[in-house]
């Protein structure tokens, strides 16, 4: 919190367990889906996987869009009364 105020990073308040506000929740599904096609014989494998997806689907442009999705996901969720939406 220190780091952040120092730098001047604005927050936003919202429930810990929202993962209609937690961009992150779509990185996982991604990861989820890519690594559904791949075979593991043992956690070296795995995690190989896991690199390999991470980097190439997981990119800045990705990082990106799912940040600039943020005031969406809040109208959303307001136009939701705290409801689910399709994010």
């Amino acid at each position: 919190m220190k780091f952040l105020d120092e730098n001047n990073v604005e927050l936003l308040d919202w429930a810990a367990q929202s993962p209609d506000l937690n961009p992150i929740e779509h990185v996982w599904a991604i990861m989820k889906k890519k690594l559904g096609n791949y075979k593991f014989s043992d956690f070296d494998a795995l995690k190989k996987a896991t690199l390999d997806v991470w980097e190439k689907e997981v990119t800045v442009e990705l990082c990106q869009q799912l940040i600039m999705s943020m005031p969406n996901r809040i109208a959303e969720v307001i136009k939701a009364k705290g409801g689910s939406t399709k994010y």
